[in-house]
């Protein structure tokens, strides 16, 4: 295939999207993430076009296909690692290493998007401090390609149509699938391949269809300005919030599409703007770039909170960012690629096998060793167990309290969770894990209650809030079908809330307050940049005062949210009551008195923090 500038253009918008993103660099970049969707495309398109070209000429050389993605991938991924590793040791706290180097021994095999599925979850949020977690993309790739050269030789026997047809049905029951699986397990649409295998095959497609002939040129003009333009929106609407991949993804992922057509022949104004000089160069080096960019922010968060930086603090670690990435493609990726003959082909694959398998071991050995030289004080250990419990066990996990492995709400026991007490006042516990988390306190706090519990992993209790269909199936099984025929003395209402929820959290107050005496509104808890159990056990580890290193990491967003809500009017008999009032006076309260976390994670409770945190709100909660 002819060299295309415009796709390394193309390139770089995509990775500046990704960077712009985790860095935070502008304020309008929330959906900065879907540049990697744009590589997939990219890189379907591509890699597709050339296996196509060979096998149709007769070129079955899969092992040539092989060690060319090894002279592709490897080198720089290897340095990248293996500086990582070693960074990590000195920079990130010992309570993370094990995980880091697990990590590492994923990514060097090629399946660190599984490693990350699985141990992955809606109370792990310690990954986003993980410096190797953007290789899951990486993993996804190279699974793909694992299989699409087992299925060229099939493709290539078929006219150029049929082709296309198998590719589109192929990529079609991914898409779907996709979506479906949004419903389910949003990590599994996330990470894993055949939830992802779509957008590759996007590339593939237009690929395999070959060159479309010049057009009416004005068409191919207002082509390209939309899909630029569908680009350009995905990254300035989306956010964390958007239901993505699925549907949602084909807005950029067609805008892709069209800028690869459109660019190629005698091209539009777009690709001659994504041609130019220096986005060429950012496209070249956009691998490199892609690689260094998240583990250097990682190591910076390590010294201090990257979210609270002054944008030219920011501004700075990009500008690192590049530069080593320039150095990385002129030094390692470079004089990597230079063809060899069929001879040396071998020799290339058991070398790149060799030395994966090398970083794998290291990756598994080294943050031992590490610990081995400089072990953990008690006190720290003890803090990080909590890290490693489970929550669920003190969330009720069973039907009353469902997670995405629950499946749908036929999961949910109405019979067991919804009973009610004849002789002792009956509060229902209603909302997503922020609610499920007060449930030990409320028992712990309240023990002549009687405690019922319809709680969902991700699933705010919002009368006109939209979801997956778990939750608003099981919103209006609780709230629409249950209340009205059961009256009951209290009903408790947490969620982890947004800014958006305003007008619905009232709608809320008053439409459960038609079925109970009383209703209690809970506000948002503190959260943390990073789990606040991992930031008290490297307290204790390296001799720091209580909360001080935890205080720097504390966002600001719920204590904004928290005032936001305090100040509705809620309807009578419905009572607000502030957990992050409560926890947070002259500073946020991180311990029990027994040295226990009141958090393990970004903002749940454990089970002594939500006795804490109820005993505090005593007053408030138990006021008639």
């Amino acid at each position: 295939m002819p060299y295309r500038p415009d796709i390394d253009g193309l390139r770089a918008i995509a990775v500046l999207a990704v960077v712009a993103f985790h860095y935070g660099v502008g304020n309008r970049v929330g959906g900065g993430y879907v540049g990697v969707d744009l590589f997939f495309v990219i890189s379907g398109y591509l890699i597709t076009g050339r296996l196509f070209a060979d096998f149709s000429a007769g070129r079955h050389d899969i092992a040539g296909f092989y060690e060319k993605r090894i002279r592709r991938i490897f080198p720089a991924l290897i340095v990248v690692l293996l500086f990582t590793l070693v960074g990590a040791c000195w920079l990130r706290p010992l309570v993370d290493l094990p995980s880091t180097g697990q990590s590492v021994t994923a990514a060097a095999l090629s399946f660190s998007n599984i490693f990350f599925f699985r141990t992955s979850g809606y109370f792990d949020e310690k990954l986003i401090g993980n410096p190797v977690l953007h290789t899951w993309s990486l993993a996804v790739e190279e699974q793909f390609y694992l299989l699409l050269p087992l299925l060229m030789p099939a493709l290539c026997r078929l006219s150029r149509k049929q082709a296309m047809a198998v590719i589109l049905a192929l990529g079609s029951a991914s898409l779907l699938a996709s979506e479906w699986m949004l419903g389910q397990d949003r990590d599994a649409a996330f990470y894993l391949v055949p939830f992802r295998a779509w957008e590759l095959l996007l590339g593939s497609l237009l690929a395999v269809a070959g060159p479309t002939g010049a057009g009416n040129r004005t068409a191919r003009e207002l082509l390209a300005l939309a899909g630029l333009a569908g680009i350009a929106f995905s990254v300035v609407a989306y956010d964390s919030h958007t239901r993505f991949p699925g549907f949602a993804a084909l807005l950029p992922c067609l805008g892709a599409l069209a800028l690869i057509h459109t660019g190629s022949g005698t091209g539009t104004w777009v690709s001659r703007m994504l041609s130019s000089p220096p986005l060429r160069f950012i496209g070249l080096i956009s691998y490199s770039l892609y690689l260094v960019h998240w583990p250097l922010m990682i190591f910076a968060g390590s010294l201090t909170r990257i979210g609270a930086e002054t944008p030219g603090i920011k501004l700075g670690l990009l500008a690192t960012a590049i530069v080593l990435a320039a150095l990385s493609w002129r030094f390692v990726e470079r004089p990597f690629r230079r063809k060899v003959g069929p001879s040396a082909r071998n020799p290339t694959l058991v070398a790149g096998g060799a030395a994966m398998l090398a970083l794998a071991a290291v990756g598994g050995l080294l943050p031992a060793a590490w610990q081995m030289a400089r072990p953990l004080s008690l006190q720290s250990e003890r803090t990080l167990a909590y890290l490693a419990d489970s929550p669920e066990h003190f969330m009720r996990s069973d039907p009353c309290f469902l997670t995405p492995a629950s499946g749908t709400d036929a999961a949910f026991d109405s019979t067991g969770c919804l009973a009610l007490a004849p002789d002792r006042p009956n509060v229902l516990i209603l909302g997503d894990s922020h609610a499920a988390h007060l449930r030990a306190g409320l028992a712990a706090e309240f023990p002549h209650l009687h405690l019922l519990q319809a709680t969902a992993v991700g699933c705010k209790p919002l009368v006109s809030g939209k979801g997956v269909s778990r939750c608003t199936a099981l919103r209006d099984r609780v709230m629409d079908q249950w209340l009205p025929a059961h009256g009951l003395d209290t009903i408790v209402v947490s969620a982890r809330w947004s800014a958006s929820d305003a007008a619905s959290f009232v709608a809320t107050a008053r439409h459960l307050k038609q079925y109970a005496d009383r209703v209690v509104m809970i506000g948002p808890t503190p959260e943390y940049d990073r789990p606040l159990a991992g930031l008290l056990a490297r307290e204790q580890q390296q001799g720091m005062p209580e909360g001080s290193l935890a205080r720097g990491f504390l966002r600001p967003g719920p204590r904004r949210i928290d005032a936001m809500l305090a100040g509705l009017a809620l309807p009578d008999g419905v009572t607000y009551v502030s957990p992050y009032r409560a926890l947070c006076r002259s500073r946020c309260q991180v311990r029990t008195e027994e040295g226990a976390p009141l958090q393990f994670d970004y903002g749940h409770l454990t089970r002594e923090g939500s006795a804490v945190l109820v005993h505090l709100l005593g007053s408030q909660l138990s006021a008639p």
